[in-house]
């Protein structure tokens, strides 16, 4: 199925209607700046300077404000930078694959670990992938979808901490331990207790307490 999704994929990238963020209509925006749609256009000449193809897209928009077109490329390689680093822009990478182990493998085989979309008509398939992949968000036949009780914890290098959810409101607490040496108030000898590295300075603080017991 791996032309008819490169086909569907392009056709879906160039009926995006694209427009400013004011414009309701508007599905896909400009890139924040100048420097950034530079960095996106690098990316993509990098790939296909070592062999990629671009099936649509590629090229900056001759319009006011920072877009670039949605772009839809193939016959990247593991070491491009189009694979390897976060690209913040509208470029989508189809990588074929035989077996599952193939596409988990290469959907883990990076520092990032933020989110990942899962299609499949196995639900049985789609909670083993899940469940394999190293990311703080999977869908599952959807993308984005959003729940203020779910968290958002990006892995490996996509984040620290979480937000939203249990998790994101443990950011506002302060934790505290307290310990209470019950031991010095009854008759147990601290040989008892202590591991043989610190039964030497237990002793001494268990005879120090006692002694000062009325």
């Amino acid at each position: 199925i791996y032309d008819r999704v490169v086909e569907g994929l392009a056709a879906f990238a160039q009926m995006l209607p694209m427009g400013g963020y004011e414009d309701p209509t508007s599905v896909l925006g400009p890139l924040i700046s100048e420097k950034q749609r530079t960095r996106v256009e690098g990316i993509v000449s990098d790939g296909v300077a070592g062999g990629a193809e671009i099936i649509t897209g590629g090229k900056r928009m001759d319009r006011p404000g920072y877009f670039y077109e949605a772009t839809i490329v193939t016959n990247t390689t593991p070491d491009m930078r189009l694979i390897r680093e976060e690209i913040f822009g509208p470029v989508g990478c189809v990588i074929p694959f035989d077996e599952e182990e193939e596409a988990i493998a290469a959907a883990n085989d990076t520092e990032y670990g933020l989110a990942g979309s899962i299609w499949t008509e196995n639900l049985s398939r789609a909670h083993r992938v899940a469940n394999a992949l190293r990311g703080g968000q999977i869908w599952v036949n959807t993308a984005l979808a959003a729940d203020p009780s779910m968290p958002i914890c990006g892995h490996k290098q996509s984040g620290w901490g979480g937000e939203r959810g249990k998790k994101g409101l443990e950011a506002y607490f302060n934790t505290k331990s307290v310990y209470i040496g019950l031991i010095f108030f009854n008759d147990t000898p601290p040989t008892e207790i202590y591991p043989l590295a610190e039964r030497r300075s237990a002793g001494l603080c268990h005879r120090r307490v006692r002694g000062r017991r009325p």
